[in-house]
């Protein structure tokens, strides 16, 4: 960082390169053969737990010439986005001797004078983190932390035995806040626990009650009314302009929020792709990736626009079926793990093929009831959004807290 307070008398200020190794600034693809030495990817950077995955890869001159193994104790850092936005790290446990890591983290190997614990609470600081992030260089979505900026950046050390004080405080402290954060996290999780055996309930009951019907059936009469997005050769980056039509991506399901506009095609690209054209009223339905199936209800002032090919869109008959049903129907699915048995794809999860949607059978009772139904299930939504905004608020300023005691302890005020 490169504004430096004063510190405690006894503390000094350190760049990083003179006080830790970088181990790994070099990685690779590893290949998968019968062998005992782990190689580490993102994926197996967890910022609480630690938790990692062993692939087994020879050890030998060719596959290690020029790269350099991690130690126990090192501390993997992730250099590329998401990773570093979210501010991950682990230590590798005292039962792993050595390593290869992806080129998509730095392995740090703490020297004489600082320690792996009181180095890894650093690293985590909200300040630091917020400098590695304003730091990044690269392409939007793949952007990077050089390793220059990580060499120079300057560690507040005191003496070893003033780090472990300060270490074992903060894992004190932060025992009390994380079982904290973990009771409102779980209360945010029973309450969408209740919410998915009302809806179980509900549904139950309707298909009991009421006959179903084809979801092919419950969607306007037109070929659009249930249509994937365009191949991505027919909607690449190139045909991209600054303003005009909106491409409608998976972050509009995923959050429900139209404020969000990044993509734009002209009219002659709008005119050729028309048949994925969005309209109020429409649902937007994400088609791959680990929140498969989540959707959201194209609103009334929306930009005219189309959906891109990660996404499904739905024009629903109001005369049949209420759209608000239809999303509670939704999520009852997916919340009895619909998608997990269906869902195409080995890598990444995938919508099934529209073919197999429109078999889908759906309880459809007289609008009146509809309407009933929906007003009870808002009801209840609300309550529980209420309480789990409570929740979230609460664990926001617990985050908040550790963040401003990290900032203590590293002005010598802890």
């Amino acid at each position: 960082m490169s504004e430096l307070y004063e510190l405690p008398d006894g503390w000094e200020w350190k760049r990083l390169e003179d006080i830790i190794r970088i181990g790994c600034e070099r990685g690779f693809k590893p290949t998968i053969v019968d062998g005992k030495v782990p190689f580490i990817g993102m994926t197996n950077i967890d910022k609480y737990t630690g938790r990692y995955t062993k692939y087994i890869l020879e050890d030998n001159d060719k596959v290690s010439k020029g790269k350099t193994k991690f130690q126990k104790n090192a501390i993997l850092l992730g250099k590329i986005t998401p990773c570093t936005q979210n501010n991950k790290t682990t230590i590798i446990p005292n039962d792993i001797d050595g390593g290869y890591a992806t080129t998509e983290v730095y392995a740090l190997h703490c020297l004489e004078k600082i320690t792996p614990l009181y180095f890894n609470y650093y690293i985590r600081s909200k300040q630091v983190n917020e400098f590695l992030v304003n730091s990044m260089v690269g392409a939007t979505g793949r952007q990077r932390v050089p390793s220059e900026v990580v060499k120079n950046l300057n560690i507040p050390l005191p003496p070893l035995q003033e780090q472990k004080r300060i270490v074992s405080k903060l894992d004190t402290l932060f025992e009390k806040i994380d079982k904290a954060i973990a009771l409102h996290q779980q209360n945010m999780d029973e309450a969408d626990v209740f919410m998915g055996s009302v809806l179980n309930d509900v549904f139950g009951e309707l298909k009991e009650k009421y006959e179903s019907t084809k979801m092919k059936d419950v969607v306007k009469k037109e070929k659009t009314s249930i249509k994937r997005g365009p191949f991505g050769s027919a909607l690449k980056k190139s045909f991209f302009v600054e303003s005009g039509y909106l491409i409608y991506e998976q972050y509009h399901a995923l959050n429900n929020d139209f404020s969000m506009e990044r993509y734009f095609i002209d009219e002659e690209k709008f005119n050729e792709l028309k048949g994925f054209e969005v309209k109020s009223g429409d649902i937007i339905i994400s088609c791959s990736g680990v929140y498969l199936g989540k959707l959201a209800i194209i609103p009334e002032n929306h930009t005219k626009g189309i959906i891109n090919q990660a996404l499904l869109k739905l024009t629903l008959d109001k005369e049949i079926i209420i759209n608000k049903l239809f999303v509670y129907f939704w999520n009852n699915l997916i919340n009895n793990g619909f998608f997990n048995k269906v869902k195409k794809g080995a890598a990444i999860p995938n919508m099934p093929p529209v073919k197999e949607l429109k078999e889908i059978d759906i309880p459809v009772p007289p609008l009146k009831t509809q309407q009933k139904t929906v007003t009870y299930l808002d009801k209840i939504s609300k309550e529980l959004e209420t309480l789990k905004q409570t929740q979230k608020e609460k664990m926001e300023n617990l985050v908040a807290l550790k963040a401003s005691i990290l900032d203590q302890a590293f002005r010598g005020e802890l």
